[in-house]
């Protein structure tokens, strides 16, 4: 979805409907762009993340074992190295 951000698990349509170019820093070309976000859309990710959370980590993330987590994120570590050359 163009000019989004992914919050609570989905892609939400930005409030501000503005992009910020991203540029090479070797080149200085424009090769794409990112939603700019709006004080709405981090209201919005910030409210994710404490449901997530829980306002005292008793959410699903904080619930987790210090293992779990770090098991998924080390499998998210994984699929950053995967995808590397997609992701720069």
């Amino acid at each position: 979805m163009k000019n989004a951000h992914y919050i609570d698990n989905q892609w939400q349509a930005s409030t501000s409907l503005e992009d910020i170019a991203v540029i090479d820093p070797s080149t200085g070309e424009t090769y794409s762009s990112i939603a700019r976000g709006s004080a709405a859309d981090i209201d919005s990710a910030i409210s994710a993340a404490r449901l997530a959370l829980g306002e005292t980590f008793d959410g699903p993330w904080g619930a987790l074992s210090a293992v779990e987590r770090s098991r998924l994120l080390a499998k998210l570590g994984m699929a950053v190295l995967e995808h590397h050359e997609e992701l720069a």
